[in-house]
């Protein structure tokens, strides 16, 4: 048999090291949370919501609607266009209240709603224009700003009602199991403990999730 199988030297097994479970430790990294307090204000600092880790975007979604859209209060610079230096209105945020924003930083315009919830590819006017490049051209900001909010079914409405949905904290489970009485919650974790230990059981047995006739598996004891 030793020919087949050689053996190995007692020094060798013992000296050899784990690797697999070297190689699991040095593939999982911690998990940083995003720090509120660093976000930046200036939408035009601000880095795509999409590139957030999933665990932290509702939180930074509320955030900046708690903050709301950054309008700053100052003499806006001028901006050569087409014939003529134009620059921001200040006015034009008392037309678009909720939404409209100014980077001090690009000397642009953006939308809070959009910014937060809009798709990464969708359909909507001037694209990522009012989220990730600015709007600039001050000539024409009447007009685009009319046209990027659209009608009621527009990418621009649609981030609106998400934005609603996530702020209507009722609607939260976390709000909901709160505000229920400590009998109700009691129950719930019974249920809760009882459905886990049965879906171990399952698996411990073999035995479907979803009832079936089988006489095979209802003869079956279950200890």
């Amino acid at each position: 048999m030793e020919i087949y199988f050689p053996k190995r030297k007692i020094d060798d097994v013992v000296n050899q090291e784990p690797q697999s479970e070297n190689r699991t430790s040095a593939s999982v990294c911690p998990r940083v949370e995003t720090n509120l307090d660093d976000l930046p204000i200036d939408p035009g600092k601000r880095k795509n919501i999409y590139t957030i880790d999933d665990n932290d975007r509702e939180r930074v979604r509320r955030f900046y609607l708690q903050k709301g859209p950054f309008q700053p209060k100052m003499i806006f610079p001028k901006r050569q266009c087409g014939e003529r230096d134009r620059r921001f209105v200040s006015t034009w945020f008392n037309d678009h209240p909720s939404w409209l924003e100014y980077s001090v930083s690009e000397d642009s315009c953006y939308c809070l709603f959009c910014y937060l919830f809009k798709p990464e590819h969708g359909g909507q006017s001037d694209g990522d224009v009012f989220v990730t490049k600015g709007f600039i051209n001050q000539k024409e900001a009447v007009k685009k700003f009319r046209d990027h909010v659209g009608d009621i079914n527009s990418i621009h409405h649609k981030c609106i009602r998400a934005c609603q949905d996530l702020m209507y904290e009722k609607q939260h489970i976390e709000i909901v199991i709160s505000n229920q009485s400590e009998q109700t919650q009691i129950d719930y974790c019974i249920r809760l403990v009882a459905s886990v230990d049965v879906a171990k059981l399952c698996l411990i047995q073999a035995l479907a999730f979803r009832g079936h006739m089988s006489q095979r598996i209802l003869q079956r004891k279950v200890i």
